[in-house]
């Protein structure tokens, strides 16, 4: 959050220096309810924000920098974050084993 990569980045963008702190924040909060047992609709409305955050962030990029190697860097996390869903709902639609006593 306070890297100086992280200042850096958000002032090559020229982003607002409070907009670092909120992402952060935000990515941190959306990290934790992806790890945690929560309902299944706050679940899948993380997804969505990381989605729409991985999606602006590639906007971004593109915007300040072109077509370079750094502008494809969250459309990379955008994949991870496709098949991470892919594989949550795998798991959740896996028929349960009861177990007899």
């Amino acid at each position: 959050m306070n890297s100086q990569a992280a200042v850096d980045g958000m002032h090559h963008l020229n982003l607002p220096d409070w907009f670092r702190w909120e992402l952060s924040i935000g990515h941190l909060i959306g990290g934790f309810l992806l790890i945690i047992p929560v309902s299944q609709r706050i679940k899948e409305w993380v997804y969505v924000a990381f989605g729409i955050d991985f999606i602006s962030a590639f906007i971004a990029y593109l915007s300040i920098d072109g077509w370079v190697g750094n502008t494809f860097s969250p459309l990379i996390m955008l994949v991870l974050l496709i098949v991470s869903y892919t594989y949550y709902h795998k798991i959740i639609e896996q028929p349960k084993l009861i177990v007899a006593a």
